[in-house]
């Protein structure tokens, strides 16, 4: 399935290219001076998956179209991973440096020295450090390596985001850094001001260490905040997914999934967690599961979801896809047909009940040429899940948009995020769903970049004194506000605010942060 995956890619991106001449295969075979001329006959081929692909033709894409280095060979990588989770191994190797211990330490040493690291940096030492399967190195210094990873990655968007996550996927997969993934996993999972979560805790999947499911279990029934219980609800979805976990642990996780999936305190995002956890058990188990937890009761709505019987309604997330197909083929100007690794991403980006592989999808989306086309129509789908009242259309929508704000959207993710929006009114979710966008979205224009920022301080004002609000619903909107605050590098603005225990810990995080790895306002970490 990659050759025909890396087939599609290459294809789009040269149908996409941003010098339009290069769209056409004759030009894009001469090489643009950036490469050696080819017969276009060679183009098709390439293009239709009659030949594998390998680094150095992924990156021939790369360099005559003028994409930024790693862009299509992350994407790559991200696909590959869709099929090997845990993999230590690019899945393309790069070529072999003249003295590669000695590059793999030189990178090594400066990582544990806190200099700074760039995310072509960190591919390149965990593809070095993946032939080196023997390499020694202190289980402190591996966790201080990942930890540092996983805390750039946290502040990172875009490519280099996706960079670092496949970077540390690698590092966690290899034989001498794998045993400390469990006890950072836990560590994270026990402490309540952690910032990030799901990325720490989703490395058990790239791991075949034993311990993740009762550590997983442990916090699904008493998480620290609601955060930290997403994280082990979607982590232990993968688990359970790929039938790592003995049956009575998958009973265990089903049984405390349904009680957070019928709380009436559960967040929206939780529940989606949870149910997708049941969905993942097979057919048996969920069987067992439906007897146990609901005593027999094979006639109510709840048997029926537990059960997977009867029809079941089209999904909001499906409504949306359906819109967003149609903007689409607009853009590509020909059926979707003709494009079914689109198709599958998108189906996995709207349907698939594993949010790992959902987010695997979108990452890979987020790389392709396609990605302003579909940012734009899930913008126009939130306008109009808005305006429809349609609130799980809205939270379908902007959960894209995290991966892929566009510039045009921001004054309503803005406007959403600082609860200006009526309709918006009521739901504590969707102010922190705009908020991570509004972070994720860079802004050069300081000008309206400033203003902005200035509307996002005061809503934390407000929120301080906002009669009525339930006290873990402002919290959360608190936590968002000042990773969008911290992700546009506005440390004044952080260092004000209400002195309330969720906002200071969440500003402190990033006051704190290292200066190699503290965002600046209007330039994103590389």
């Amino acid at each position: 399935m990659l050759h025909d995956d890396v087939a599609w890619l290459l294809r789009t991106a040269r149908r996409f290219a941003r010098d339009e001449v290069l769209r056409e295969q004759v030009a894009f075979a001469r090489g643009a001076g950036d490469a050696p001329p080819v017969d276009p006959a060679v183009v098709a081929r390439w293009e239709s998956g009659q030949v594998a692909p390998s680094y150095a033709l992924v990156e021939r894409y790369e360099t005559v179209l003028g994409l930024p280095q790693g862009q299509l060979l992350t994407a790559v990588d991200t696909l590959a991973r869709q099929e090997e989770p845990v993999r230590a191994q690019p899945a393309l190797p790069p070529p072999r440096p003249a003295a590669p211990s000695a590059r793999a330490l030189q990178l090594l040493e400066r990582a544990l020295a806190s200099e700074s690291m760039t995310a072509a940096d960190w591919d390149e030492l965990s593809a070095l450090m993946a032939g080196m399967s023997h390499v020694l190195i202190r289980a402190g210094d591996s966790e201080a390596l990942l930890r540092r990873a996983q805390l750039e990655m946290s502040v990172s968007t875009g490519l280099d985001y996706a960079r670092r996550t496949e970077a540390i996927a690698r590092l966690a997969g290899h034989p001498q850094i794998a045993p400390v993934i469990v006890d950072l996993a836990s560590a994270t999972l026990e402490d309540p001001d952690a910032q990030v979560y799901s990325e720490i805790v989703a490395l058990l999947n790239f791991t075949g260490m034993p311990g993740a499911g009762p550590l997983l279990a442990r916090h699904v029934e008493s998480p620290v905040n609601a955060n930290a219980l997403r994280a082990a609800l979607f982590t232990a979805a993968s688990q359970v997914r790929r039938r790592r976990l003995p049956a009575e642990l998958t009973a265990r996780l089903c049984r405390l999934a349904w009680e957070h999936l019928t709380s009436e305190h559960s967040s929206y995002r939780v529940r989606r967690s949870a149910a997708n956890l049941i969905r993942a058990v097979d057919e048996p188990t969920r069987h067992r599961v439906a007897e146990a937890v609901l005593d027999g009761d094979r006639d109510s709505a709840a048997a029926a979801v537990l059960l997977g019987e009867g029809a079941l309604p089209r999904t909001a997330a499906q409504r949306v896809m359906e819109q967003v197909r149609g903007h689409l083929v607009e853009v590509l100007g020909e059926p979707l047909e003709q494009h079914p690794t689109l198709l599958r991403l998108l189906d996995q980006a709207a349907q698939d009940t594993n949010e790992e592989s959902r987010g695997s999808a979108l990452a890979v989306l987020m790389l392709c040429p396609v990605a302003p086309a579909l940012g734009r129509a899930y913008g126009q789908q939130l306008r109009l899940s808005l305006a429809e009242g349609d609130r799980v259309g809205a939270h379908e929508a902007l959960s894209v948009l995290t991966w892929m704000p566009q510039p045009h959207d921001l004054d309503l993710l803005t406007d959403l995020a600082v609860g200006a929006s009526p309709a918006g009114a009521g739901d504590e979710d969707l102010p922190v769903e705009a908020s991570w966008a509004v972070g994720n979205c860079p802004e050069p224009d300081r000008s309206t970049a400033a203003a902005r920022e200035e509307r996002l301080a005061a809503r934390v004002a407000e929120l301080a004194d906002e009669p009525g609000l339930d006290a873990e619903g402002r919290d959360r909107q608190l936590t968002a506000l000042a990773y969008a605050l911290g992700m546009r590098g506005r440390t004044d603005l952080l260092a004000g605010g209400p002195d309330l225990p969720a906002w200071r810990s969440s500003a402190d995080w990033w006051l704190q942060l290292p200066d190699y790895v503290r965002p600046q306002a209007g330039v994103p970490l590389a």
